[in-house]
């Protein structure tokens, strides 16, 4: 679970939606 939150995080940290 942690890996998903860690993922979205740095997803959305870096562009305003989440990559592929």
């Amino acid at each position: 679970m942690s890996e998903f939150w860690l993922c979205f995080n740095c997803c959305i940290a870096e562009q305003p939606q989440p990559g592929p």
